[in-house]
């Protein structure tokens, strides 16, 4: 290397923690090597799983896939990574779950206004009240209100049914009988 160089690396402070932190003896050395060795082999793994080999909308044979039996890896398994074609398929089911869909406006409103109600978290100045300063709170109070009345937007909503409690055999024997008329 020439001088320029040795010296231009000497006053870089990400090489000198490289060296003084993963370099600094034989063993740390030998330890990074194997890291990084791991990194490489899990992440292209893990790259060529989930980018590279899946299937995003259609299966390898050119099919839109439209529930598991049309993915890649189940036609020919082992062959193939992930299908992720099955969240567009079941999208409803992911933003929903079981909810009703005739209340499912309700949501959408939160996720319309989720946001609008966070900005309440980003911003660490207090919220004057009345506009003195000794009354003021924190805007964790007002946006945890704010959330909590729009997440009760969003309940689903009960059912009206009646239960009738049947009371069990102790409590049975514990009220008193009633008067035969």
């Amino acid at each position: 290397m020439s001088a320029s160089l040795t010296q231009n690396l000497s006053h870089n402070k990400y090489y000198n923690w490289l060296i003084r932190n993963l370099f600094s003896s034989w063993t740390n050395t030998i330890l990074t090597l194997i890291a990084l060795i791991f990194v490489y082999q899990v992440g292209s793994f893990f790259l060529n799983w989930a980018i590279f080999e899946a299937d995003f909308r259609y299966n390898f044979q050119g099919e839109l896939i439209t529930d598991r039996g049309l993915c890649s890896k189940n036609i020919m398994p082992g062959e193939y990574g992930a299908c992720w074609a099955i969240i567009y398929a079941r999208w409803d089911q992911f933003m929903y779950g079981f909810y009703p869909v005739e209340e499912a406006w309700r949501v959408n409103l939160i996720y319309a206004l989720l946001p609008l109600a966070i900005i309440g978290v980003l911003f660490e100045q207090a919220v004057p009240i009345h506009s003195t300063p000794s009354t003021m709170h924190p805007p964790t109070k007002t946006t945890a209100v704010v959330l909590h009345s729009l997440f009760q937007v969003a309940r689903t909503p009960q059912r009206r049914t009646t239960i009738r409690m049947q009371p069990t055999t102790t409590a049975r024997a514990r009220l008193p009988r009633p008067a035969r008329l």
